[in-house]
């Protein structure tokens, strides 16, 4: 049989206490359980202290590394130099040159008429010739070529017997013919060299040819460094249509004078500096000539000293920077933090060299917070 509608039998009450007491249960605990958690979180939150960061202390270290500089070498270079015959007759037979040659002073050129041809240095050339009795610059150079190829000479500008005697033993050397009467020097026995060493660039000599005429150019030389300036900047090749000077020169940089004590680098290579200590000196020329490509304006290089004594390095970190422009540190002083002024003398990679009153057992604070210490 099936209960009417909304009509309430003894099993329906039964039920309506059960279920009502389940729903306020259900309450309580929606309400309780997080004011639970948020009491609980609140007093852990009170209970809890936030710890300060750890102090991270450095030793400081001796500074053994070079302090390096990088700056620019300018370089000017001159035009090839040229060689010119002088007044030779009859054949060119042989040629002891080739081109990428280097022609050293005192080298035989060749045999031009059946002498052999020397070139040969001197601060101009032989334009006469010389015999005893006479005097000049010319005689001392023809002394001093004697000399340097140890045959016997005369001292100063004369020309004496025994200047005689050497110009006979190099007559002979050469194969002048008669070399054994020979009393007289004659100036186309040589080929004068305007430098004391030439790399050729161009040869025009040729065996079996006639002898060039007296004046022609017969050897070219490749271009030689004339100026090599130090200077501040960059190390790229200047433009060539709008970077060159009137002269014809590299453009100027900003000169760099070295300290006493500094070296120049160039590819690794120490080169010799001036007494002006602003450029290279003559004589490292030729080692630059052969480090750097032909013709080339520029290249880069390093002004080096050794390191200075009381110079100590730190990591980057701990350098404090003041107000007026001041630098200092944060060292540890009988067991307390002390700022400490120090002077910044360079900078690597997250190291920076310092002087300043420090000592092998100091160490210095890393990250030292501004809010807590300031440089004086």
């Amino acid at each position: 049989m099936t209960p009417e509608p909304n009509k309430i039998t003894p099993h329906t009450r039964r039920r309506r206490p059960l279920l009502t007491t389940l729903v306020i249960c259900g309450v309580l605990a929606w309400v309780a359980v997080p004011a639970a958690l948020y009491l609980q979180l609140s007093t852990q939150q009170r209970e809890t202290t936030i710890a300060a960061p750890a102090q991270v202390w450095a030793p400081v270290e001796p500074n053994d590394a070079p302090t390096r500089r990088s700056v620019t070498v300018q370089i000017d270079w001159s035009s090839g130099e040229e060689v010119y015959a002088p007044a030779w007759s009859g054949l060119v037979e042989t040629v002891g040159l080739s081109i990428g040659q280097t022609l050293d002073s005192g080298q035989v050129v060749g045999i031009v008429g059946g002498i052999q041809r020397l070139a040969i240095h001197t601060d101009r050339p032989f334009a006469r010739s010389l015999g005893p009795g006479d005097q000049g610059a010319d005689v001392t150079a023809l002394n001093a070529v004697l000399a340097s190829r140890k045959l016997e000479h005369g001292d100063g500008d004369r020309f004496n017997a025994s200047t005689r005697q050497g110009v006979r033993a190099l007559a002979k050397a050469l194969g002048v013919p008669g070399a054994a009467d020979v009393t007289r020097f004659e100036p186309d026995w040589v080929l004068y060299l305007p430098a004391t060493t030439i790399t050729v660039k161009e040869l025009s000599l040729r065996p079996g040819a006639p002898a060039p005429a007296a004046g022609e150019a017969i050897i070219v030389g490749e271009e030689r460094i004339v100026t090599a300036r130090i200077v501040d900047g960059a190390t790229e090749q200047p433009d060539p249509a709008g970077d060159a000077e009137a002269d014809g020169s590299s453009p100027r940089g900003i000169a760099v004078v070295a300290e006493e004590n500094e070296t120049l680098l160039v590819a690794g290579q120490e080169l010799a500096l001036s007494s002006e200590r602003d450029s290279l000196d003559s004589a490292a020329f030729a080692t630059l000539e052969a480090t750097v490509e032909p013709a080339s304006s520029t290249v880069a290089g390093v002004l080096q000293q050794p390191p200075a004594a009381g110079e100590w390095v730190v990591p980057t970190g701990a350098i404090l920077s003041g107000k007026a422009g001041t630098t200092c540190v944060v060292t540890k002083e009988a067991g307390k933090p002390a700022v400490t002024s120090v002077a910044v003398t360079g900078q690597g990679s997250g190291v920076t060299v310092i002087t300043g009153e420090l000592t092998d057992a100091s160490a210095v604070l890393l990250a030292p917070p501004a809010q807590e210490y300031s440089c004086i």
